[in-house]
């Protein structure tokens, strides 16, 4: 080369690295990049898979793909996604086609989404690691329901949208082909262009695409050819293959969830619309519209029948009421006590099994036909209260006849005396009563028992290894219509509406006590009650003095023994005058309402002097204004003022179980009322605990993901300041898994917890803290007084967090956005915070990179 050419190269190179600087949109605080190792990719207009922003941003399912392989190979990427039209000189997205050309013409590197074909592997160069897996789908408008798979015929005459250049194209002919349907494709260079001849012009009556896309309002009418695809590269590039082969084992072998999680952040968010009836199913709907349900009796809270209403209630009964939105059924519910019966005598009249244990040698045993699976549940061990190792072989276990999980127990455990019940719940008074030591039953069930007064000698203890799955199954085997219904069904109820049907009757059950739980509950107000009653009829027998004075004294005594009984208690309890509305306390109960021994005008009264919280007063008068008005009885939960060691109100609240029952005269008119309060803040107090630790990270005690959202969400809709400085921070912690391998994981734990506790210690009570998981955190800001303060808290994190033992250094690396001055949601700042956080390591690690928030649309 010749001196005078090298100036004028100088000149284009410099040129070029100054435009591309100028085209991504991030502040950088970073020393200088290394960009001797450029590959170029072919970076094809697919959305969720290769996207570009208007501003140059780029993301999606092979972009990070990309960035994580670049972590192990050290490459820098030039992204080829336009291309120039020769005779228009007109710029376009890159499409599919034109960058498998650009590969081959060796323009290009490196294309990722490539299948393994006769024709692409004389091509190409392939690694021996897949990328992950895909499959054809093809789908059609979801307001079409014309084509269903199970009547193949249906799609005869129809027309195809493909995308030029695919390997899908030759399933989707071979297929219909191979079942003599007649069809046309037509092609189009873009997944855009495919989507506005399905929506908009409908010149196509489906189209048929790689699973790695959105589907946005599409109805999946089947998908095929479950197979592997790849990044491939120039077939003259075998030193890159290799490098490319060695990450990609790295990437499978060390994070075999990575593609999962992947799929998951940019696929998994729209429902999967693929729920269609065939004829002969619908007409199956049409010819038995009520289903009878077997249903247990004692199996609360994932099902029992309420006989009130008629209806199946628990889990079991919210997923049969979205299953009978989906296909029209009308399901009834038959109670059983065994398995047997459900067997013999109600086999003609139930025509579906709930709660039944998915595993197949049960349902071959049983001759049934299992649906799939639609709830996991975890198994606890119920013990006698003197148990202290439940796995002894010589203790006797009480076993639910011909139950699943009996089955399952018998054949794990070594116990040695097992006794048979009816139900679950003669199972737990077995155990209660002494009759037995142990029980397994299930956690949801175990929960709900041990909250019962009654059950007062037994423990609970989780049991992980015995977590079973349960199924619908239907008992006649050739009904096989109903089963693929219900399976149907089930399989399109999304999980996220699983997961609340399960969290709404476990935390939210409104399950009633039984009578005998109110004895063990509210003794001293059934004594107080019984000797009311006692002295009432004592007072009609005895009609002369010296038997009215002996009733007297006997009247005394029993009184002082209330009172002496409600002085050992937490109990309050106060007779309430219904005519002159006035609450009369008994001697001996602890004070409540006021200082006085009665309090008049109640509850008025209460609400006027602040004893009651205004967000409970409304509440408040509605549990008087029922009782007044007759109601057998009436209580709620309240925030009162709490009662200090003088006696007086304090400024505090605490949280009082209030209760109010009717006493009725022989005519049915109530006479008085009788209360009863009990102070639950600690209980409730403990609940919040739980609560909270379940939102917190194990490891480090700070915000886990989902929480974490949670609150940043609450607080962008709700007290988010315009006029202040709110910010979201992506820590990603350099060189982690170096460090991990090199002194192992219990050093890691060290560096995770120190990073937390020194972040803890950095930021104020009110930011959020949290763990996204692995190695990375999370904070936000929450309205700084300045920009100045967001970027002195990331150089404090860059300075803080550094960590060295022997020659290895570990540092973090972080990703800001600046939240705009109007709202925005938060997936929105944490796809750009994250975006920084990566520009942050590219640039040499331990430092920060501020992403520019005005090109935040």
């Amino acid at each position: 080369m010749s001196r005078k050419k090298r100036p004028i190269k100088l000149v284009v190179i410099i040129t070029m690295i100054i435009i591309f600087s100028n085209f991504i949109p991030y502040t950088a605080f970073a020393e200088g990049n290394n960009q001797s190792n450029i590959v170029r990719v072919g970076y094809f207009q697919l959305d969720g898979y290769n996207d570009v922003s208007p501003e140059g941003y780029f993301s999606g399912y092979g972009y990070e793909y990309l960035m994580e392989i670049a972590k192990y190979t050290g490459w820098t990427y030039d992204f080829v996604y336009e291309k120039k039209n020769v005779e228009t000189r007109e710029k376009h997205r890159l499409t599919y086609k034109e960058a498998l050309q650009m590969l081959k013409d060796g323009d290009v590197d490196l294309v990722c989404n490539v299948k393994k074909t006769k024709n692409t592997e004389e091509q190409f160069l392939f690694p021996s690691f897949p990328m992950a897996e895909n499959y054809g789908i093809l789908s059609t408008s979801e307001d079409n329901n014309k084509y269903n798979r199970e009547d193949i015929n249906s799609l005869q005459g129809i027309t195809i949208g493909v995308l030029a250049g695919s390997s899908c194209n030759d399933e989707i002919k071979n297929y219909l082909e191979k079942n003599n349907i007649q069809y046309h494709l037509i092609s189009f260079s873009t997944d855009e262009e495919m989507k506005r001849a399905l929506f908009d012009s409908k010149i196509v009556d489906a189209i048929y695409t790689s699973n790695v896309r959105q589907l946005e309002g599409e109805r999946v009418v089947f998908r095929l050819n479950p197979s592997a695809f790849y990044a491939v590269v120039d077939k003259n590039q075998n030193e890159l293959c290799s490098q490319l082969d060695a990450a990609m084992e790295e990437i499978t072998v060390k994070s075999p969830e990575f593609s999962g999680e992947l799929y998951n952040k940019y696929y998994s968010s729209p429902q999967d619309k693929s729920f269609s009836l065939t004829q002969s199913e619908q007409e199956y709907i049409k010819n038995n519209p009520v289903i009878t349900v077997g249903v247990h009796a004692n199996f609360i809270p994932i099902e029992y029948y309420d006989k009130d209403k008629g209806e199946i209630q628990g889990i079991t009964g919210d997923i049969l009421e979205e299953i009978s939105k989906s296909t029209g059924f009308t399901f009834e519910g038959v109670i059983y006590d065994e398995y047997s019966n459900r067997e013999k005598e109600n086999n003609e009249r139930i025509q579906l099994i709930a709660s039944f244990g998915a595993d197949y040698k049960w349902a071959a045993e049983k001759n049934v036909k299992m649906t799939a699976s639609y709830l996991d549940i975890p198994v606890s061990v119920i013990t006698r209260y003197y148990v202290k190792d439940y796995t002894e072989e010589d203790l006797k276990v009480a076993v639910v006849k011909d139950y699943y999980l009996t089955e399952k127990l018998q054949e794990s455990l070594k116990y040695k005396h097992f006794i048979s019940y009816n139900n679950i719940k003669e199972c737990v008074e077995a155990v209660n009563d002494g009759k037995a030591d142990i029980t397994y039953i299930p956690t949801y069930s175990a929960d709900y028992f041990s909250s019962h007064a009654a059950f007062t000698r037994i423990r609970t203890y989780a049991a992980p290894d015995f977590n079973y799955k349960i199924c619908f199954a239907v008992p006649d085997s050739s009904d096989i219509l109903l089963s693929k219904i219900i399976n149907k069904a089930i399989t399109n109820i999304p999980q996220s509406q699983m997961n609340n049907i399960v969290l709404n009757n476990i935390l939210f059950s409104e399950y009633q006590d039984e009578p005998f739980d109110y004895i063990y509950k509210y003794p001293v107000l059934i004594l107080f009650v019984i000797c009311v009653l006692w002295l009432g009829m004592s007072a009609a027998l005895y009609c002369n003095r010296k038997l009215e004075k002996s009733v007297k004294q006997e009247m005394l005594l029993n009184d002082k023994k209330i009172h002496i009984a409600l002085e050992q208690t937490n109990l309050m309890v106060w007779d309430y005058d219904l005519a002159n509305r006035r609450i009369i306390r008994t001697k001996g109960s602890r004070k409540w309402a006021g200082l006085e021994e009665e309090t008049d005008n109640v509850p008025e009264s209460l609400i006027e002097c602040e004893y009651v919280h205004p967000d409970c007063a409304e509440e408040f008068l509605k549990m008087f204004d029922k009782i007044l008005k007759g109601a057998k009885e009436a209580s709620g939960l309240y925030k009162l003022k709490k009662i200090g060691n003088d006696g007086k109100w304090t400024e505090e609240y605490s949280w009082i179980e209030v209760k109010i029952t009717n006493i009725f005269d022989e005519n049915g008119k109530p006479m008085r009322a009788v209360g009863l309060a009990e102070d639950v803040t600690e209980k409730i107090n403990e609940e919040l605990r739980l609560k909270d630790k379940a939102s917190r990270d194990p490891l480090t005690n700070l915000l886990n993901r989902t929480s974490f959202q949670a609150f940043v969400e609450e607080f962008l809709e709700k007290d988010y300041q315009e006029n202040l400085i709110s910010a979201l921070l992506i820590i990603d912690t350099d060189d982690f898994k170096k460090a991990n391998d090199t002194y192992g994981h219990l050093y890691g734990d060290e560096v995770l917890k120190a990073i937390a506790s020194r972040l803890t210690k950095s930021f104020r009570k009110e930011d959020f803290i949290g763990r996204l998981g692995g190695d990375e955190f999370i904070i936000f800001i929450k309205n700084a007084s300045s920009y100045e303060m967001v970027e002195n808290k990331a150089k404090l994190i860059c300075n803080n967090l550094v960590f060295e033992k022997n020659d290895l250094r570990t540092t973090c690396s972080v990703g800001i956005v600046i939240v705009p001055n109007r709202y925005v949601d938060y997936n929105t700042l944490y796809k750009y915070a994250d975006e920084a956080m990566y520009e942050a390591k590219k640039c040499g690690k331990c430092r920060y990179v501020i992403y520019d928030a005005s090109h935040i649309k």
